[in-house]
């Protein structure tokens, strides 16, 4: 670091104390000093850009420096600064130019995106308005972070979550879309709230998995620890309490017939997709269809009846969906065939379909 008149000018050697979380509270408070300042816009996306270059895709930490960004940039620089509108929207687009550049360098099981923005409420006093951060995971993609109380949350592939960058003092309030699994720091007068399409989870000290893809006909909720309750609520303000559940009991809402169910499970066949795992314990055959072509973002099709009637036990680990489709063919009288891809209305290719057929 040195200084050109008044004009702090951070080193390369800098950048990569913070990133590898060697800087002390004075470097720190530099970095978060230096990036939200919309003055420095062009020196810091080519850091970034140098930095990034530096360490390279094969390097031992790449996982680590991607984990640290998200969590530094996206907690510690809101969180302690008061911004305006300007720099609000610098920040938005250093964000995006990051994001080029780690959707090269980093693998798509670790790359997630976050910006921030301002609600709707007038920019004249700064007290009025609240800042918000949107995350979301792109399809195969995983990952995790610490939200603003520490918290921690697991986001799947193709999932969205938003919360206020500092949670009030009467409640802690995420809105999620897709799967979510989050341990809940303890705080009795703070109860923690996930909103997701017409339901609300809400808990204390308590780890629990959220599954709520919009495109899914199911919404799960499954406890690990603790207590959570989740209401049903509708346009007109009301609510129905649906269920309070304890440890390794889930809820299954079914959107298509309008029921419900609170059902025993092993919760960590539910959430072990937050250890990189797809575990399996006698699952039916479109339970096993149904979370593949999640995982992979495949369609699966079942061409027989017959391969309704198979379940199966395995977990998966690192095995792409050749290796697990020649599982399913050594395992039972299963044989598949991929689909033509085909150009859809939008002229984007339509996903890779796999068909299941029974074998005799």
């Amino acid at each position: 670091m040195e200084n050109r008149g008044n004009k702090v000018i951070i080193s390369n050697s800098l950048i990569r104390k913070y990133f590898s979380g060697e800087a002390d509270s004075r470097e720190n408070k530099l970095i978060h000093d230096w990036i939200p300042d919309p003055s420095n816009e062009t020196e810091v996306k080519s850091k970034l850009r140098e930095h990034w270059n530096e360490i390279g895709l094969e390097h031992p930490s790449y996982r680590e420096d991607a984990e640290r960004i998200l969590g530094k940039l996206n907690q510690e620089i809101i969180k302690n600064s008061l911004y305006g509108v300007q720099s609000i929207t610098y920040i938005r687009k250093i964000y995006q130019q990051f994001s080029k550049i780690a959707a090269v360098l980093i693998l798509p099981a670790l790359f997630i995106c976050a910006w921030y923005f301002i609600d709707e409420k007038p920019f004249s006093s700064n007290e009025n308005s609240t800042v918000y951060a949107e995350y979301f995971t792109p399809d195969n993609g995983r990952a995790y972070f610490d939200l603003p109380d520490g918290s921690r949350c697991w986001l799947n592939n193709g999932s969205r979550i938003k919360f206020p960058a500092v949670f009030n003092d009467k409640i802690r309030e995420v809105s999620l879309s897709g799967e979510g699994y989050f341990e809940v720091k303890t705080d009795a007068d703070r109860p923690f709230i996930v909103k997701t399409q017409n339901f609300e989870v809400k808990a204390l000290g308590t780890a629990f998995n959220v599954f709520s893809y919009s495109d899914d006909s199911n919404i799960e909720v499954t406890l690990e620890s603790g207590e959570v309750g989740i209401d049903c609520l509708y346009t007109n303000g009301r609510r129905t309490r649906l269920a309070d559940l304890k440890p390794d009991q889930q809820l299954v809402i079914s959107k298509d017939k309008n029921t419900k169910l609170v059902r025993q499970v092993d919760s960590h066949k539910y959430n072990s997709w937050t250890e990189g795992k797809l575990v399996f314990r006698n699952d039916n055959m479109a339970e096993v269809v149904r979370r593949l072509s999640r995982w992979y973002n495949v369609d699966i099709i079942l061409a027989d009846d017959k391969l309704y009637e198979y379940s199966y036990r395995a977990t998966f680990q690192n095995e792409d969906l050749n290796e697990v489709l020649k599982y399913l063919v050594l395992t039972s009288p299963i044989d598949y065939k991929e689909a033509d891809r085909e150009i859809q209305s939008d002229s984007m290719v339509s996903k890779k379909k796999i068909i299941l057929y029974y074998k005799e």
